[in-house]
């Protein structure tokens, strides 16, 4: 969306005013209903707690921070799962959704005499509405679910009996199911390339208004920066998750050769000021991604690109891009990277989906199975594909384990390899399998 940043919110140790009552109209964002503001000492002193009440503030605040400090955009994505296992809680079983206490038929369930936890019988008759009353796909209901587990979880319930055997058979069996009578939904996201990335760029050169033309050229930019970096989506565009970069966390490296003595200086210079260095001295740029998805923390993660010029042997110059875009756009530091007009407008991403699915068919490709997604599964393809380890794949992806071999899809190339290696006699021999034996 276009427009001027939304501004922070206060800051937690503000002092406000306790309201007695809660008007309908202002949302919970909380599950327990906890208001969406810490309590501080001046409203402990006004109320004369007792000690027990003051534990109950400080457990109160403590669980809500621990709920504030999960990004925006991850809450809206689990608010419907929530919401339906709330309202089959109330509607349906006529019980807490917090499982403190059983429904009224309880007692009469065999299953409770079988020695099944009354949790998993909740979470699996929850599974089975979806299905049989909702008629809801597998992956949806397994994505209900996660939302059902991450409010209870910040709602002081355990959750370990999500790992109960009955409950992971109940899930797998849902998602075969669905994915078996519906095998047109398990195509996977395709990955972008390099290609992918020189073509959507030759199509922002085309656009004629202005105003499209920066739209289209911040998507090249962006889908560059993206595909060599490993990015997710929020954390190059604005998106309510607040992950952007800013153009304050970036800073180009300069180095510039004196005359007579031939010393190399290095310096740094900020996006705002960087038109004024010949592009031939940047040689490399810093940038800071805030926060992320696996980063609730907010510790932030730097990158560091060294400028390759393009050439036969490179498709194009990320590094000199942004800096013909920062020359052009020169955004504040506090105004994302990927903006213009002075930080007051950037691309929206609902449009740079949009533009990926017009490459997607120009290039011949299904666009149904490309999205923002293909370019990060895409560079973790090229890496994998061109024979760089695990470990470094990991690292530039920032993947906390070895989850991202489920992105990671195979090259001519590497194919190629694999297969010259396993045909190869001296390979595994049978002398091999004789050694086997004898041990």
């Amino acid at each position: 969306m276009n427009g001027v940043p939304r501004e922070p919110r206060a800051g937690a140790g503000a002092s406000v005013t306790l309201p007695l009552r809660r008007s309908r109209s202002q949302r919970l964002d909380h599950p327990l209903g906890l208001p969406n503001r810490y309590i501080t000492q001046e409203d402990v002193q006004l109320q004369l707690m007792s000690r027990m009440d003051y534990l109950s503030c400080l457990f109160q605040n403590c669980t809500l921070r621990s709920f504030n400090g999960v990004v925006e955009g991850t809450k809206e994505q689990y608010r419907p799962g929530w919401k339906a296992y709330v309202s089959f809680m109330h509607a349906v079983l006529r019980a807490d959704p917090l499982l403190h206490s059983p429904f009224m038929e309880w007692g009469q369930c065999n299953m409770g005499s079988a020695g099944i936890p009354y949790p998993v019988v909740v979470i699996r008759a929850f599974m089975e509405h979806l299905q049989f009353s909702r008629n809801h796909s597998g992956p949806l209901i397994n994505s209900y679910l996660s939302a059902v587990r991450f409010n209870l979880l910040h709602s002081g319930v355990s959750v370990e009996f999500f790992a109960h055997p009955l409950v992971r058979a109940a899930r797998a069996a849902t998602e075969r199911e669905w994915r078996s009578s519906h095998p047109q939904a398990d195509s996977k996201t395709l990955p972008a390339s390099v290609d992918f990335c020189t073509h959507l760029a030759e199509c922002a050169l085309k656009a004629n208004n202005p105003h499209v033309f920066m739209e289209r050229w911040s998507y090249a930019i962006m889908a560059k920066t993206a595909f060599t970096c490993l990015l997710r989506v929020s954390e190059y565009m604005v998106t309510p998750a607040g992950h952007h970069i800013l153009a304050g966390a970036t800073t180009f490296e300069r180095r510039q050769c004196l005359a007579p003595s031939g010393e190399t200086v290095i310096s740094f210079v900020s996006p705002a000021k960087v038109h004024s260095i010949p592009k031939h001295e940047i040689t490399a740029v810093d940038y800071s991604v805030r926060s992320a998805k696996n980063d609730q923390p907010g510790v932030g993660h730097p990158f560091h690109m060294e400028r390759v010029v393009a050439s036969k042997n490179a498709a194009f110059d990320v590094v000199g891009d942004l800096y013909d875009w920062c020359c052009v756009t020169r955004p504040p530091d506090e105004a994302p990277l990927f903006s213009w007009s002075l930080g007051t407008k950037w691309p929206s991403v609902m449009k740079f989906n949009l533009a990926l699915k017009d490459t997607a068919r120009s290039l011949g490709l299904p666009h149904n199975r490309v999205s923002s997604h293909s370019l990060r599964i895409g560079g973790a393809s090229a890496l994998a594909a061109a024979g760089s380890s695990d470990r470094d794949i990991m690292i530039l992806g920032r993947w906390k384990s070895l989850v991202f071999l489920n992105y990671v899809r195979s090259s001519q190339l590497s194919s190629s390899r694999s297969m010259e290696l396993i045909v190869d006699p001296r390979s595994f021999t049978t002398l091999d399998i004789h050694r086997l034996s004898r041990r």
